[in-house]
């Protein structure tokens, strides 16, 4: 798998999973970003016999963190702010997304 890319994905988690933590906010234009790299990484993963540990590492927290902050809010169900949806969706695709590039590589 190309270094530079591995890189790029691995810093756009470190930067989505930063962000979510800190604000529990997210821009939309960083989730699609996001999206697309982990589309790609799972094509590319497609035709690898292993993956690297540390992107492994990166891809099994990635949507545990997202789930965490999507259930963070404490207060009246009746009250939940927007922000927690929009997490609790962008885990689900994220969670998706995952679980293709974490699928037994080819052998």
């Amino acid at each position: 798998m190309n270094s530079e890319f591995k890189r790029e994905v691995m810093e756009c988690m470190e930067t989505f999973a930063h962000t979510v933590r800190m604000t529990r906010l997210f821009e939309d234009a960083e989730l699609e970003r996001l999206k697309r790299l982990l589309s790609e990484l799972a094509d590319m993963l497609r035709h690898e016999t292993v993956i690297d540990k540390d992107l492994a590492a990166y891809l099994y927290d990635l949507p545990q963190i997202v789930r965490n902050m999507s259930l963070s809010y404490d207060g009246p169900p009746t009250e939940r702010p927007e922000q927690f949806d929009r997490l609790e969706d962008a885990w689900l695709e994220l969670d998706a997304l995952v679980s293709e590039c974490l699928n037994t590589p080819a052998a």
